[in-house]
């Protein structure tokens, strides 16, 4: 289903008195989405709040009978939505239900799943962070007033987050705590050895093996990453957090169907 197709059926955009539904060929140029909206221009698709735009992805408009499509998914793109579509029943799939859900499509598209702390020698002990140093601060804050406990390195799911402006970020965004524990991840530490692994536990975290056929791209220096499932279905945690993959998607579930947008 394409991403206007589906906000039209559920009929959550919020529209002045007059103001025309979302056309088949593109989102109207200011869409009330209930607090937040989406705007389409010049190949974009915006994501906002209130206070004014914060996100922006590739949109791809209906044409030659295809369905409507955007690309360029980030972690804060991809929890702006989620967050939007939590309202009616959607919600994140774990890697292990996304990939059961699309029978093996996902190696077509990447895929955002979270977020991670990892990095450096990832013991948690003198752990000298140097990516996204503001993000790591907040986010462990957070943790911290929540008197969540956590290792290094661990793993946060995008629909245990939310996100905030943030004028320290470089981004001018950071990631907001919502619920939930954060997964310990030693399989995201820090090695000069590839590690492998060929299939996943039932929280959708990859189980380590020797010479497995698929990968995690690790990190390197200590700090805050996003973790994506790459279309040849290694995963990989990358520290640029507003790089759009061309071929990044995004994923939702509801009553165990998936949907990609």
């Amino acid at each position: 289903m394409s991403l206007v197709g589906l906000l039209n059926k559920l009929s959550i955009f919020s529209r002045p008195k007059g103001q025309q539904k979302c056309h088949p060929n593109g989102l109207d140029k200011k869409a009330v989405l209930h607090n937040s909206y989406i705007r389409e221009a010049k190949g974009y698709l915006s994501f906002g709040d209130p206070k004014g735009i914060v996100h922006s992805v590739h949109f791809y408009p209906r044409e030659n009978g295809s369905e409507s499509y955007f690309t360029g998914s980030t972690p804060f793109s991809a929890i702006i939505l989620g967050n939007i579509l939590r309202r009616n029943g959607y919600s994140f799939p774990n890697l292990n239900k996304l990939e059961s859900s699309l029978n093996g499509e996902t190696h077509k598209f990447s895929f955002d799943i979270g977020i991670a702390l990892a990095g450096g020698n990832s013991d948690g002990n003198g752990w000298d962070v140097s990516l996204n140093v503001p993000l790591v601060k907040d986010l462990i804050e957070q943790l911290s007033e929540k008197n969540v406990n956590f290792d290094i390195p661990c793993f946060i799911p995008l629909g245990n987050l939310g996100v905030k402006s943030s004028k320290d970020s470089s981004y001018g965004l950071s990631f907001v705590f919502r619920a939930g524990i954060p997964v310990s991840a030693p399989q995201f530490r820090y090695s000069k050895k590839p590690i492998t692994f060929n299939s996943l536990d039932e929280s959708g975290m990859p189980i380590e093996c020797e010479d497995g056929a698929r990968s995690i791209i690790g990190p390197t220096e200590a700090g805050l990453y996003g973790v994506s499932v790459y279309s040849n279905g290694n995963i990989v945690l990358y520290s640029d957090l507003d790089v759009c993959l061309g071929n990044g998607r995004m994923a939702f579930v509801k009553e165990n169907k998936c949907i990609v947008l």
